[in-house]
């Protein structure tokens, strides 16, 4: 029998990686069968063509540098059809195949599967801020994943300002990096059934909200702002 799939989502410093492991904790404590999955895989390919990416066509941009800078620059030279379909392909051939083996093993063996991350994350993080992605090609990215990956049963969007979770995390390049990926997420949650939390909550606070849809879920039609 299919496990759940509960998915915890998020900009970087939002907090995903602690309710994870807390979740599953609080799971286990009930007797559930929890297993927790760091939804995000290795880029192989995506990280070669990247890599090769960079020495090409911004080997004198620095990330680190002059983020601004860096990521106009990348965004110009994605407005290639065929550059971004190549390395949308190369999203895909590393990232499929590992969340299979991660996540549908796991569900297929009946267990709650607490991720964070999911495709929702690829398709953001790897995928539309690369590629100047407009609302409706990023819904059409997320419908394929989802035709081969499972269904989520819960979607749980941890939110927290971009000037908050640039202070918890030191291996971010810029703060426009974490609100270009913000607003993403916000326009997600007005398009995907999910609960969007306040990631300034206390975590004990978050578990127990997330553990409490868990038990009795009632799955959303639009964005949940509780």
């Amino acid at each position: 029998m299919r496990g759940k799939l509960i998915c915890i989502i998020g900009i970087d410093g939002a907090g995903k990686t602690t309710l994870v492991r807390e979740t599953v904790q609080r799971l286990r404590d009930q007797g559930i069968r929890a297993v927790g999955v760091y939804g995000k895989t290795l880029p192989v390919i995506s990280r070669l063509l990247m890599a090769a990416g960079r020495r090409v066509f911004l080997r004198k941009q620095d990330i680190w540098q002059d983020y601004t800078n860096y990521a106009r620059q990348k965004k110009s030279v994605m407005r290639s059809p065929l550059l971004t379909r190549i390395y949308e392909a190369a999203v895909w051939f590393d990232y499929l195949p590992q969340a299979f083996v991660k996540i549908v093993v796991r569900l297929s063996l009946g267990a709650t599967v607490v991720c964070d991350r999911y495709l929702f994350d690829v398709v953001i993080g790897d995928l539309a801020v690369h590629s100047r992605h407009d609302d409706q090609h990023m819904w059409r990215s997320l419908a394929a994943g989802l035709r081969v990956l499972p269904q989520p049963d819960l979607v749980f969007l941890i939110d927290l300002p971009e000037e908050v979770a640039i202070q918890r995390k030191n291996d971010v390049p810029h703060i426009e990096y974490l609100r270009e990926r913000r607003q993403l997420y916000l326009r997600l949650g007005k398009q995907v059934p999910l609960f969007k939390l306040d990631g300034q909550a206390k975590p004990e606070e978050l578990v127990g909200e997330i553990a409490r849809r868990i038990a009795s879920p009632v799955r959303r039609e639009g964005n949940d702002r509780g």
